[in-house]
Formats: C-alpha cells, structure tokens, sequence
C-alpha cells in the first residue's frame, strides 16, 4: 500500500476508500467485506508506527533542548564581546586620523612637488632631445633612409607635443610641417608602389607612417591615385576609336574597371580595415569621374545628329546598366555614389526622351512612305502588306526603349509619340486610298470584253487583310502596353536601386487610365478603304453584291490571321453570286 498519499494537502479520504474498495484493486478470491478488513488492519499497524515514530522524535528533542539553550548563551555573549571590540577599533582610527591630519597633507604636498619636477625634467629631456632631433634630421633626409626620416620625424613631433608653451612653438611646428611634407613626397612612390603589386608588409608600414602624421587621409589619395591613372590612359586609347560605336567599346573599359572591383575589394582591407569598402567605392567613382574626355562629351559625339541616335542612346545606356547590376550582384547594393557616376551622364537624354523617340519615329514613319512611282496595283497592296508588320514592330520597339532608358516612367511621352506615329501612319495609308482607286480604274479599263479581273479582285482583298492585321495587331498593342503601365504604378515597382537612378519623372495619376493610344482614325480609316473597294467592285463585271463585301470584310477582321489566303473565300463567293 502506498502511504504517501495520505501526506498530499489535497488528500480526500472519501476517494480514496472508493478507489481502494474497487475491483480492480483487491484480489478476485476476495469478497468486500475481507478485502475492508484487511485494509482496515493496515491502516491501524500504520497509524502505530507513526505514534511510536512520534514519540521516539519527541523524547530525543527535550534531551536535546538543555544544550541548544546553552549554544544560544554562548553566541550571545561572543556577539557582545565582538560589538565592544569594534567600537574600540573605530576609537583608535579616529584618534590616528587626528593625531596625522598634518602629516598626510604635507604627504599630498611632497607628491604634488614630484610630480611638477618631474614633468619639468621631462620637459627639459625634450627639449634636450628636440636640440638633438633637429640636429640629426638634417642628416637623416639627406640619406634618403625612409626608416630614419620616419623615426626621427616622430620623436620630433612628440617633443613638439611637451614644447607647447615655448615661445617659438609656431616655428618649430611649422619646420615639422616642412619635414612631414618632405616625408611625404619622399615616401609616396614606395606606397603607390605597394598599392600597384599589392604588398601588404610595405603597404601597411607606409600607412603607419602617414597615421603617426596625422596624415591618413593621404593614403586613401594615393591608393585612388595609383589606380586612376592605368584605366584613364585605358579610356582615352579606347574613347579615340572612331570605327567603333559606344556601345561596343564601353564594355571593354567596364570590364577593367570590373577587375578592378573584385581585385580591390580582396586586397583593400589589409589597409584600410572596415573602411575598406567605401575606400574601393570611392575608388571606382573616381575612376568613372576622372575620365578625360568626359562621358558626357564622347557620349555626345557618339549619338551625332543621326536618325539612329536614341538606338545607340538605348544600347550605351543597357552596356552601362548591365554593368551596374553586375556590381551590385557582387556586392549589394549598390553604392550611390557609385551608380550616380554610371548613369549620370544618360540623365539629360532621359530629360528629353520625348524629343528623340519624336525624332526616331518621324524618320521611320518616313520610310513607310509609298514611293512615287508605285502606282500598280500589286506594288501599291505590296508595300501596305510589309508596312503593317513593320509598324507594330515599331511600336514595341518604341516601348522597349522607353522601359529601358526611363524604367517606364516616361510612358505619358511614350503615349504622346504613339499618337502622333500613328497619326502619320494614317496619313500614309489616305494617300493610299486613292492611288489604289486610279490602279483599279485602270485595271478594270484594260480588262477586254466582260472578263473577270480576279488578280484585282485578290489585290484589293489582300488590302482588307492587311488593314484587318493592322487593326488586331494595335489592339493587341494597346492591351499589352496598358498592362505594363499598370505595373509602373504599383507601389513596390521601384525597389530595384538601379531603377531609382533613372526616376527623372513622376507617374501622376493621368497614366493611370493606360494607354489612350487614339486609333479611332484607324478604325474609321479601315471603314473609308471597305466603302472605296465595295463601291469599286459593284461598278466591276463581278457582279458580286455590297452585302457580301461588307461582311467579308467584318470577318477579315476578327480572323484575318486564319484567312490565307483571303481571294479563296472570295472567289467562293463570286461562284456562288454568279449561280
């Protein structure tokens, strides 16, 4: 039986009895009434052993009392003799302290007395030791003993630091200045030396030197210095070739100043420690604004005054993006500094973005022009045929450019290019109209007799085509525009960093509405060209009716991709109307 239950707080008899007069509990043979009486007879002989344990603990603790008491006695007469002693000890210190009060402060004193004569024995050393220095300089510059110079400059400069109340201080600072210079001048070719092959032990020593000169901002000088040079030299050899374009060459210096990134970002803590990173930041800005000519200047040259200047804009711009992610992939991100060095130059082209896509699209709206001397009329639907792929190409290729150059931010001048391309678009495909008129006449003149003219016929039909290609291609345009607007003005669209340097414009809420690309000329255009080739046919020996035309042509446009060629359905037609 497990007694310790009865020693729980929260020990209930009543639960107990149950729990122990149940079946599980007492043995199968057994009835109720002889499994109580068994654990009644336990608990009896356990209640004895507890009185007798009880009774046992009792009888030892009243023998024990009497000499508890005693030990009480004892502590209580050593804590008294323990307070008298104590007071006694803290009546004899008061008593020294009154009696040497005048002894220690004459102590204070004496030790303030040492330590003015020693300062003015150190004072008097230095001075010593500057009459010294000064004479031992001279020699030591003359040597060209770097170890020598720095030593001696050093002890100098720590004598000048004890001189300072000397009359001649400024002098004698003013000669240690000279001497720094001279140090200086004479130390950097080995530091610059030690930058280029990279050495850390002369490296780090010639940095001590200059940090005991409170000089170290000069390290940092000619660390870039070193470096500047090889790549400007680089640059110019580069920058004076003429065959090339821009876009082809500066890849070539990006992929030096790349060499260097790595290089110095492995090598440039040994001297710099944690400020090593911002030192080769510093580095490449000064590399990128040291370049001689300028990047703004043969960029300038490079673009011309060409009708290709915003393609060799467009391809400079991507060279030298593509380079800054490659930095920013090494090491993100991307210094500001850094990347306000790359793409700086691009920032007044991206101001006038509008002017040069105006310029680039009115000099390919020119090529799209019909030639004068093209007045048949499979030359005529010919050039209509290869215009219409060539404008929508045209079109993509103007938001390609936009997205590359202002990351889309410009799309409101995109919209506004578009518009007015377009415009000169429709404005080609009007001349058309009548040029096509004058074909058919003179087609339908030179028909003998009452013969069917069916290569006019598939001529005029593969003009609907075109014009149905041309109206579901901008419409496809239109939707896949709006939907890259669309993303430009979510809220998390300019996390990239290297985006953020090419934000010169703001998304307001009038590019919210998407692309307004205004072809409804288009549409009307389409309808003008359907009339002129319905009323032109009717008047032919077809004798195919208006009312098929018009719903061949509503046709063509939804599934002008799937009619090929489109002359087949008509000449089923024609079979038909004739029956």
């Amino acid at each position: 039986m497990d007694f310790a239950v009865f020693s729980d707080p929260a020990f209930d008899a009543k639960s107990w009895v149950n729990e122990a007069l149940r079946p599980p509990n007492r043995e199968p043979s057994a009835n109720a009434d002889t499994h109580a009486s068994g654990l009644v007879m336990k608990l009896q002989m356990f209640i004895q052993e507890v009185n007798n344990s009880l009774e046992a603990t009792s009888e030892q603790v009243v023998q024990d009392l009497p000499r508890v008491v005693r030990s009480v006695d004892l502590v209580n007469q050593e804590v008294t003799s323990l307070k008298d002693r104590i007071g006694a000890v803290k009546n004899e210190v008061e008593k020294v302290e009154r009696e040497t009060a005048e002894s220690m402060r004459m102590l204070m004193v004496f030790d303030t007395v040492k330590s003015r004569m020693e300062a003015t024995s150190s004072a008097l050393q230095e001075a010593d030791n500057w009459e010294t220095l000064s004479a031992d300089v001279d020699k030591a510059f003359a040597s060209n003993d770097l170890a020598a110079m720095s030593s001696t400059l050093l002890g100098m400069q720590r004598s000048l630091m004890v001189l300072q109340d000397v009359p001649d201080y400024d002098q004698r600072q003013e000669r240690v200045k000279r001497l720094q210079d001279q140090l200086e001048v004479a130390m950097s070719p080995k530091l610059m030396k030690a930058f280029a092959d990279h050495d850390d032990g002369a490296a780090h020593e010639c940095a001590v030197t200059f940090r005991d000169m409170d000089r170290e901002n000069r390290v940092g000088h000619y660390y870039i210095q070193c470096h500047v040079a090889p790549l400007q030299a680089s640059w110019q050899k580069l920058s004076a070739d003429d065959t090339s374009p821009l876009s082809t060459v500066l890849p070539k210096f990006y992929g030096e100043v790349e060499e260097l990134w790595s290089a110095e970002r492995a090598w440039a803590p040994v001297v710099f420690a944690a400020d090593s990173e911002a030192k080769v930041a510093q580095l490449i800005c000064d590399v990128l604004a040291a370049r001689t000519p300028s990047m703004h200047a043969v960029l300038k040259d490079d673009l011309g005054d060409g009708p290709d200047q915003l393609g060799r804009l467009v391809a400079t711009f991507a060279a030298t993006k593509s380079f800054a992610a490659k930095l920013s992939a090494q090491h993100p991100p991307l210094d500001t500094h850094v990347a306000h060095a790359l793409l700086s130059p691009f920032f007044p082209y991206q101001m006038t973005y509008r002017k040069l896509q105006q310029l680039h699209l009115e000099h390919t709206s020119g090529t799209f022009a019909i030639p004068d001397t093209a007045d048949d009329l499979t030359t005529l639907v010919a050039h209509v045929k290869e215009t219409v792929p060539a404008v929508l190409a045209q079109l993509d290729e103007a938001v390609d450019t936009c997205f590359v150059l202002t990351a889309g931010t410009a799309c409101g001048d995109l919209v506004h290019c578009l518009n007015e391309f377009l415009s000169s678009v429709a404005a080609m495909l009007n001349t058309c109209v009548p040029r096509v008129a004058r074909a058919v006449s003179d087609r339908r003149t030179a028909v003998q007799g009452d013969a069917d003219d069916w290569a006019a016929a598939e001529s005029v039909f593969g003009l609907i085509e075109s014009t149905g290609r041309l109206f579901l291609g901008l419409k496809r345009f239109e939707r896949k525009l709006a939907a890259r607007i669309a993303v430009i003005i979510q809220p998390d669209y300019h996390q990239d960093e290297l985006a953020n340097f090419s934000m010169l414009y703001h998304v307001g809420d009038k590019y919210r509405v998407g692309a307004e690309l205004r072809i409804t000329c288009m549409y009307a255009l389409c309808m003008y060209v359907c009339m002129f080739i319905i009323d032109c046919m009717n008047t032919s020996k077809l004798g195919i009716h208006a009312a098929c035309f018009t719903c061949l042509f509503c046709t063509s446009f939804r599934v002008a991709c799937a009619l090929s060629p489109i002359s087949a359905l008509f000449c089923v037609i024609a079979s038909r109307s004739r029956d």
